[in-house]
């Protein structure tokens, strides 16, 4: 029997500033080495980074001696915007690498 269990979350939320864009319009004006400047700036909301790491275990049981014949322990990190959907592609590559290391062992066929 295969059991993975999420054994460590760790996660920090932090502001980023966007960076505002600024358009400039300059103009001579009537009087000598005068100018007219116009500046308009658009500034974005900021940005909430998260920052996450975690620790994944996995462990085969026997079913015949009921305890554990094999075991790994993966650790993660990334970051992601808090906007984005839930990057799920982080655990699918997680569980890819425990799969070649149960292969690799022997314990499951390919």
């Amino acid at each position: 029997m295969l059991v993975s269990q999420l054994a460590d979350l760790q996660q920090e939320a932090r502001k980023k500033d966007a960076n505002p864009q600024a358009t400039y319009n300059v103009r001579p004006t009537y009087y000598f080495n005068v100018w007219n400047v116009e500046l308009t700036e658009y500034v974005e909301p900021p940005f909430i980074g998260v920052e996450s790491s975690f620790v994944l275990a996995t462990q085969v049981f026997s079913a015949r001696d009921k305890e554990a014949v094999w075991a790994i322990e993966s650790k993660s990190k990334f970051v992601q915007e808090i906007t984005q959907p839930r990057p799920y592609l982080v655990f699918i590559e997680e569980a890819e690498t425990i799969t070649k290391y149960l292969a690799r062992d022997g314990l499951i066929a390919r």
